[in-house]
């Protein structure tokens, strides 16, 4: 018979309750073999099931997005953003560990130094009231535009054609589905140091990597952003990258472990 192939983007929750362990285990003890897209999710698969095979492999980039190109142009217009505004995106359903109180207390630093706007884009999965207050207590809400709501894929390129470098400030993480979508738009991350994130971003190459739970270092990444003009190297980058990250690299692993 043929093999029962498990890819797990997550083996545990991401806010694990006391029932977590033992009814992942017992979940996902029906696979035969399994896929993961970090080094930190191997290794716990590994403590799972020593005695079944774990293959890694990179998060393949979402280019289904690009199939109708849209102008920046119009991407901008969508927004209601001028051509020449400077814009950050932090995009994605609003979880606490992907740390946005972080990005939130570093606005202040950024627009003390340069004009920039930032748009925070996906459904709160948390009180949204709570982070609305601390933008108020930071005196910020000018430069903050926010899209509590689910965006459906039709809306989806608006938003990473329109921005300049999409911000990640994850508390912890496996990996991001994020990063990927980011890279197929060519758009340059910055994001932290945590679980599978730096094999995800090259540190000055196709965005920056600073440490978690440090506004002041999100701060003076995106301010080096700007100030060095490094969104045309990094695209480069990003775009000899994309070849790490093609689906066909997975297929083939599939076919190959499904042998």
């Amino acid at each position: 018979p043929a093999p029962l192939i498990f890819l797990c983007h997550n083996v545990f929750p991401h806010e694990p309750f006391p029932l977590s362990r033992p009814l992942t285990k017992m979940a996902l003890s029906q696979a035969d073999k399994f896929i993961v897209q970090a080094v930190t999710e191997s290794s716990k698969l590994k403590d799972l099931f020593p005695d079944k095979e774990v293959i890694q492999t990179n998060h393949p980039l979402y280019t289904a997005f690009q199939e109708k190109t849209i102008e920046r142009e119009i991407a901008r217009e969508y927004l209601s953003a001028s051509p020449e505004e400077r814009i950050v995106l932090f995009f994605g359903i609003v979880r606490r560990y992907k740390g946005l109180k972080y990005l939130i207390e570093a606005i202040p630093y950024v627009v003390r130094q340069i004009s920039c706007q930032f748009y925070i884009v996906g459904e709160f999965y948390e009180d949204e009231a709570a982070y609305l207050a601390q933008i108020r207590r930071a005196n910020v809400e000018k430069y903050v535009t926010i899209i509590n709501r689910y965006v459906p894929n039709e809306e989806v390129s608006y938003y990473f054609t329109a921005c300049d470098i999409v911000v990640l400030p994850y508390e912890d993480a496996t990996q991001s589905g994020i990063i990927p979508l980011a890279f197929a738009f060519d758009r340059p991350v910055i994001t932290t140091r945590v679980g599978g994130l730096p094999k995800m971003v090259q540190h000055g190459l196709t965005g920056f990597l600073v440490a978690p739970k440090n506004p002041e270092a999100l701060a003076q990444a995106i301010l080096a952003f700007y100030r060095e003009a490094r969104s045309t190297e990094f695209r480069d980058h990003i775009r000899k990258a994309k070849k790490e990250y093609s689906w066909d690299k997975i297929v083939k692993i599939i076919e190959e472990i499904a042998d």
